[in-house]
């Protein structure tokens, strides 16, 4: 089966940049960045980012906020502080070089299971199986009854035959038990990675994920893409591309059900999105605004951002900025929706002018948190209005331009 998928990787693989002229700096970049984001949506993003931070030199030596310039777009910005803290500790603690062994890559700022995995293989030829989503769904359809019967009904919603629940587990699970790595727990304990293994039945397609690598006639670096890819593109969420699938025939949802099964394996699980309204207050003193760095803020946590107040759908205040009391009469300036992970935002643009910036700023967590500590100094900027984008990368600054909402 995985000959076959071999040959078909090396006929089929897309033809992208980080794949051409492996380095471990390039493949660290790219899995970083495709955390949460599309591969479509990285790729103009990836190579602006390699033409200003060609190494890891480069990356580590450079300005936080030219760092998050350049990650504008991307979202989720606590991946590219981390990127940098990665690329320090490379060249501080592993003479510039990402470290080959599994333990010291855990290590690294922001580096979890999976990007060790991903890099260790791909450029090194380390045999450490990765698991993302993609091949987490391969894996379930692949070996359903063993993800059947290892789950029950978190590994699925579709019903299925008592013959079909009786069959025996394949040689290839008794084999090897799957359970979730010990480095998977140290990483999520030690150094506040995004990746997450939180699904419960991911701890059987982690374990089948090892025992393929193990006795996998391929390249690390091809097998673990191979799987990669074949979830990206054939083996898709929802209704798949069986027909054109290498390992149809090795399929056990295919054989079992054909497409329409495979597609709800494994069961989707929406997740529900929150409604908010935030307010944000653009406070201008002659040519700047006012932004402030806060950690205890739950939406853009430590990205420089506008004075605002947060409140839950039915009014509720979830957070806010003293500074938001610097605008006595502050004046409506437009509103739209914003989406952002889970939420659903209703932003609105409040505007007005302040002769004297006031005092020390105290972001207030309003439910309950006990986060009520003063900011310092390096925690609010006084930002030219020139230099907006530049230090507030989010997409509610472009959009609020964009809509007319401000008078400058």
């Amino acid at each position: 089966m995985l000959l076959q998928l071999g040959q078909w990787y090396a006929q089929n693989a897309r033809p992208l940049p980080f794949r051409t002229n492996v380095h471990w700096y390039r493949t660290l970049v790219s899995e970083v960045m495709l955390q949460q984001t599309r591969v479509q949506a990285m790729l103009p993003a990836y190579e602006k980012f390699l033409h200003r931070f060609p190494d890891v030199s480069a990356l580590a030596q450079a300005p936080e906020s030219e760092v998050m310039e350049r990650w504008a777009g991307l979202g989720y910005y606590n991946r590219a502080r981390n990127l940098q803290k990665t690329a320090q500790a490379i060249l501080t603690h592993h003479r510039g070089n990402f470290p080959e062994s599994m333990d010291e890559a855990l290590a690294l700022p922001g580096i979890g299971p999976y990007t060790a995995s991903a890099v260790l293989s791909i450029a090194y030829e380390r045999p450490h199986h990765v698991l993302d989503g993609n091949v987490h769904r391969v894996l379930g359809r692949l070996f359903l009854d063993d993800f059947r019967s290892q789950n029950g009904e978190q590994a699925q919603n579709a019903s299925v035959s008592t013959s079909e629940q009786q069959q025996k587990p394949s040689a290839l699970t008794r084999k090897q038990q799957p359970t979730a790595p010990a480095s998977t727990k140290k990483q999520q304990e030690n150094n506040g990675s995004s990746e997450s293994t939180a699904d419960p039945t991911r701890a059987f397609t982690d374990g089948m994920a090892a025992a393929l690598m193990e006795s996998s006639p391929l390249a690390p670096s091809e097998h673990n893409q191979a799987l990669m890819e074949l979830g990206a593109t054939i083996c898709v969420s929802g209704l798949p591309g069986c027909l054109d699938c290498p390992v149809r025939a090795h399929c056990q949802a295919f054989n079992s059900g054909g497409p329409e099964l495979a597609a709800r394996i494994p069961a989707r699980q929406s997740a529900r999105k929150q409604d908010l309204l935030l307010q944000t207050y653009w406070i201008r003193t002659g040519d700047t605004l006012l932004l402030l760095s806060s950690s205890d803020r739950p939406l853009f946590r430590k990205d420089w951002f506008f004075p605002c107040r947060i409140l839950s759908a039915e009014g509720h205040p979830i957070y806010e900025d003293s500074e938001t009391s610097l605008c006595d009469t502050p004046t409506l300036r437009g509103h739209f929706a914003h989406s952002i992970m889970n939420y659903r935002i209703k932003v609105e643009i409040y505007q007005c002018t302040s002769q004297i910036v006031r005092g020390g700023s105290r972001g207030t967590a309003a439910r309950g948190s006990g986060s009520d500590r003063a900011h310092s100094k390096a925690d609010r900027l006084e930002a030219p209005i020139a230099e907006l984008n530049r230090h507030c990368p989010s997409s509610i600054v472009k959009k609020a331009i964009s809509k007319g909402a401000l008078d400058f």
